[in-house]
């Protein structure tokens, strides 16, 4: 699975001492599966009266290998198998998936590079080859494989969910939502494929079709807590604290120790006001990751609601220790700064958050006494 990009989500919190609005940051975890699909092995043994004994034998044998993730065995014998017969397609197939699963690129990519010149597993080659440049970073040769994939072969669910999941982290939005959709059409159990358009429609602001998308992953594969906190985000958008708090509830049953969904969980508990479980569920999201800067933020923001300006420092102060460019923790800070009447500090802070890009700063250092 693949996380979303994060969301600084705006709070207005009126205090007492200058009666000014303040802006709060909380910041909700959203997930979004992006699975990294297993490269795949074509394990069959090979009788074919066309290919000499000999490297029948050792394609065999390097393919036991394989099944035992031997992965230096299994070149060994597929190099010793293609000595014999040089154009022994499977066999030159299986050595690049070896190489692969031994992380040696370079190799694997040559190999799956001379399938595709071969016949019939092209489509397979291209694939993989697909991942393994995707696993490098380089997004554009991954697409660009997939899609030969899919212009040989249309009839595999995955070629389009892997490409769907590079437009959807370059931000195309629509563009992943045909791939997805292409891919629930080969296979209408595709939990990840519903997920992930879910996930595209949030981005787009269509909610209900987002919440279609993730009840139908949830009701194809209820044990996926990412889709949960996908799903209760979504709710939360729209309004829907107590609905979000439910499926937020949901992923933590799932999985108790989802520091993200007790951190989801506060941030709908904060939404309605209920300070104190949102506190709770921050100290147990901490409780299981004691450097998630973000859920000390987020403690804070529910601290400096029921003015408690000294803890609000303290957790705020760990945040910025763990995150030290931590814009918004610094926005916080300076508010609860000033709550204690250290002008000179929440100036400061201020300051900061602005060198870090939050503009919403330039109004709290233009209110008249930071210089």
């Amino acid at each position: 699975m693949l996380f979303c990009k994060s969301e600084y989500l705006n709070l207005n919190a009126k205090q007492t001492y200058t009666m000014r609005k303040y802006l709060l940051i909380f910041f909700l975890g959203a997930l979004s599966s992006t699975v990294s699909a297993q490269l795949e092995v074509d394990s069959t043994s090979i009788d074919s009266t066309a290919i000499p004994t000999e490297a029948q034998e050792l394609y065999n044998d390097g393919v036991g290998s394989m099944e035992l993730k031997q992965w230096g065995a299994a070149v060994e014998k597929f190099t010793a198998a293609l000595e014999i017969h040089p154009e022994f397609e499977k066999a030159v197939f299986n050595r690049g998936v070896s190489y692969s699963n031994d992380k040696k690129w370079d190799k694997a990519i040559a190999d799956l590079s001379k399938v595709t010149e071969m016949s019939d597993t092209a489509h397979l080659a291209y694939y993989l080859m697909g991942n393994i440049y995707r696993d490098q970073g380089d997004i554009e040769k991954a697409k660009s494989n997939y899609t030969e994939a899919i212009n040989l072969d249309k009839r595999h669910a995955n070629y389009f969910y892997n490409r769907g999941v590079l437009l959807f982290l370059e931000e195309k939005y629509e563009e992943a939502i045909k791939d997805f959709s292409g891919a629930i059409l080969l296979d209408k159990e595709y939990a990840y494929a519903y997920n992930d358009r879910g996930s595209c429609y949030r981005k787009m602001e269509e909610f209900e079709k987002a919440v279609k998308d993730y009840d139908k992953a949830l009701e194809i594969d209820p044990k996926m807590e990412f889709t949960y906190n996908n799903l209760g985000s979504v709710l939360r958008l729209m309004g829907k604290n107590d609905d979000a708090i439910r499926e937020f509830s949901n992923a933590i049953r799932v999985n108790k120790n989802s520091a993200v969904a007790y951190n989801n969980r506060a941030k709908a508990y904060y939404d309605k006001g209920e300070y104190q479980k949102a506190i709770e569920d921050c100290a147990k999201a901490i409780s299981i990751d004691s450097k998630y800067a973000y859920a000390y933020n987020n403690r804070a923001a529910a601290y400096i609601k029921l003015e408690k300006w000294d803890k609000a420092i303290a957790d705020l102060n760990k945040a910025i220790n763990i995150k030290s460019d931590y814009a918004y923790a610094y926005l916080n800070r300076g508010i609860a700064k000033e709550m204690k009447r250290d002008l000179e500090g929440a100036c400061a802070d201020w300051s900061k958050a602005k060198e870090l890009g939050v503009q919403n700063a330039v109004s709290y250092l233009s209110g008249g006494f930071c210089k």
